[in-house]
């Protein structure tokens, strides 16, 4: 039973120098260092948008309650006004 395809064989040592640095540039083939912290830096990443998005919707949140205040109590003064008015 033949592992390899035909013909790599004959690769030699020079050959495998070659496709391992190839391997390595090609992105086939990383230390387990670097992966480690690209997914440790995607993961703050990730935290830390996390938290941006609960700031901004707890404070759009909070906006909508001031805005929805303001307008019922424009809405109260009209109505009182249109009251005086009327009298």
């Amino acid at each position: 039973m033949e592992i390899l395809p035909p013909g790599w064989q004959d690769i030699g040592a020079q050959g495998l120098v070659v496709l391992f640095v190839l391997m390595i540039f090609l992105g086939w083939l990383l230390p387990k260092r670097w992966v480690d912290r690209s997914m440790r830096e995607k993961d703050e990443t990730i935290a830390f948008q996390r938290q941006t998005i609960e700031a901004l919707t707890s404070a759009a949140q909070a906006n909508a309650v001031s805005v929805q205040t303001a307008a019922y109590a424009l809405h109260a003064i009209e109505k009182q006004a249109t009251k005086a008015g009327d009298e």
